[in-house]
Formats: C-alpha cells, sequence, structure tokens
C-alpha cells in the first residue's frame, strides 16, 4: 500500500462541534474519518506501540468498510463511487478510537479524514482537500482489495 504522505497541514481545532464528528451526533458532510492509503500502516504501527494489537494485521479489527464519496470525472461528466476505510464505530455512534475524556486516542496518527479537516474551514478548502483524498485512494488498489475484506 502506498505511503504517500498528506500534501496538507494538519487542523488544530477540538471545539465540541469538531469532537462531534467523533459521536453518532455530528458528521458533518457525511462520514468523517476515511483513512488514505498511508494511514493504516501508521495506525497500525501506533496501536501496536500502545499495545493494542500484537501484529499489524490487528488493526483491521479497529476499521471498517464505509461507502465514501462519488466523485465526478471531469474529462467525461462521469461519476464514479470510491469506496474507503474509515475507524469503525461502536454500538452508540463512537468512533473506536474516541476516550471517555471525548478525546482522540490515536491523536497524533488520527485518520487523513479527522486530522486535515474541521468545523472551521470554507467549503472550497474541504472540497480540495476531499478530493485529493478520495483521488488518491482511488488510484490504489491494494487499498480497494483491503477494503473489500472489512466488514460495513
Amino acid at each position: 500500500m502506498s505511503r504517500e504522505l498528506s500534501p496538507f497541514e494538519r487542523t488544530v481545532c477540538a471545539c465540541p462541534r469538531d469532537v462531534e464528528n467523533c459521536t453518532a451526533v455530528g458528521e458533518r458532510k457525511g462520514a468523517r474519518g476515511p483513512l488514505i492509503p498511508s494511514d493504516v500502516a501508521r495506525i497500525a504501527e501506533a496501536l501496536l506501540k500502545d499495545g493494542r494489537i500484537t501484529r499489524p494485521v490487528e488493526v483491521f479489527q479497529w476499521l471498517r468498510r464505509s461507502a465514501g464519496a462519488i466523485l465526478r470525472v471531469r474529462d467525461t461528466g462521469e461519476s464514479i463511487r470510491v469506496g474507503t476505510i474509515s475507524p469503525k464505530r461502536l454500538p452508540n455512534g463512537r468512533c473506536v478510537f474516541l476516550g471517555l475524556d471525548d478525546r482522540c486516542t490515536i491523536h497524533a496518527v488520527a485518520p487523513f479524514g479527522c486530522s486535515m479537516f474541521d468545523e472551521h474551514q470554507s467549503e472550497a478548502e474541504w472540497q480540495r482537500r476531499s478530493i485529493w483524498a478520495h483521488t488518491t485512494i482511488a488510484a490504489d488498489e491494494h487499498y480497494q482489495a483491503l477494503r473489500a475484506t472489512l466488514e460495513e
């Protein structure tokens, strides 16, 4: 899987509206937290270091297949769905990585869809980042193969 990292600067907001996106209450603009290909290995490394998993492949216990986004191909006008991998949700809708103190337990390696968006960005910036992420995901066949093995 690609080790390409994001060309964007991480956001820093952790206001209540941003934290709501980690619960069933929020999810502005659709599903939050999609991983780009390089996120999977970084999250696995962090979970190994924390002792939450004993082998990198166990990271998939913490992740799920999500619908992703629909992108319009500029040249043809065709629409394509780009499926994504996201953190699992608990039965109450909370992200599996959201601690009881409402802080992210993997903040340093949070998925692209969490660390690169916040409630104070302009729609144009949100779109620019989203298009980059989904284009990167769509180009990675290994990511899509792994996604197909996960539960929704």
